[in-house]
């Protein structure tokens, strides 16, 4: 599975409000695509964590990333 693809999935899960699982694997992307130095053409799987964590109220965590 590509890490496009299992950002769309956590996308989706976070829609349909399973933040916990949505978070937890797009954070794995994130570490994929940091572990593997993948560049995006897009928007970077660790920003989108941010932009995630922030539609999750959580401001804090969302600047650590």
């Amino acid at each position: 599975m590509t890490v496009q693809l299992r950002e769309v999935e956590a996308w989706v899960a976070f829609a349909e409000g399973k933040a916990d699982e949505a978070l937890k694997a797009l954070r794995a992307s994130a570490d994929y695509e940091d572990a593997h130095r993948l560049d995006s053409f897009l928007v970077p799987a660790r920003e989108m964590l941010a932009d995630m964590l922030l539609e999750a109220m959580r401001p804090a965590e969302a600047l650590a990333e």
